[in-house]
């Protein structure tokens, strides 16, 4: 697992506004077409979609200026729709691709390779979203991938937060998954990891991420 670090000593959240640059980074593992048992005959995926559309659809609202962008993981993490204003589009992309199967592993080196070409240190606010719906824990494939998140994680305009879906049954193969989300977080920020076993607790969770994440505060209980 990743050691922690030191932030860096920048107070980026004195900025009142700034426009957002959100990458949902979305499981498409079979996982995902599970149907929770909450009384709701909607699977994870097709819930997950609905949200999506929600949530940027209140973020426009606040400000046009905000972008979206969209990595799927299967084995390792892929880049699929680059940062765009519509929403439109984004649903598109994720609505034609759909879930794509079982998958017995993921590298999140892979994850934090492809945030390190897209995270800057500019203007925006850079949130990562992770959606992850699988009781198979992430691995680091090699020294370069904590080298990857070491370097987006220090930048002041960056926050990660992780969902990870789960049922009840799971409860103990979730635990590791969801201890190792939580040691992929910046170290001084405000960042959220959660673990969701029904469809209202996801719903109420994705409203806390429509603050800024400069802004908001830090997660109750953590």
């Amino acid at each position: 697992l990743v050691k922690r670090h030191m932030a860096v000593a920048v107070d980026f959240g004195a900025k009142r506004w700034c426009p957002q640059r959100v990458i949902f980074a979305v499981d498409v593992s079979s996982d995902m077409a599970k149907i929770p048992k909450t009384g709701k005959k909607k699977t994870r995926w097709e819930f997950l979609m609905e949200q999506l559309q929600l949530f940027m659809t209140l973020k426009k609202l606040a400000s046009p200026q905000h972008e979206f962008g969209v990595c799927i993981l299967t084995n390792e993490a892929t880049w699929l729709c680059g940062f765009t204003t519509d929403p439109a589009a984004v649903m598109s992309s994720l609505r034609n691709l759909g879930t794509q199967g079982g998958f017995t592993r993921f590298d999140v080196s892979s994850l934090f390779k492809l945030l390190r070409e897209r995270v800057k240190g500019d203007k925006f606010a850079y949130q990562c979203i992770l959606f992850y719906g699988r009781t198979v824990c992430p691995h680091w494939s090699e020294d370069l991938g904590q080298a990857d998140f070491l370097a987006v994680s220090n930048l002041p305009n960056f926050w990660l937060d992780n969902i990870l879906f789960f049922e009840a049954k799971e409860d103990g193969q979730a635990q590791a998954v969801f201890s190792f989300l939580g040691t992929l977080e910046p170290a001084g920020r405000s960042s959220y990891c959660l673990s969701v076993a029904s469809f209202n607790a996801m719903h109420m969770w994705l409203e806390q991420f429509l603050q800024h994440p400069a802004q908001r505060q830090p997660q109750p209980g953590r």
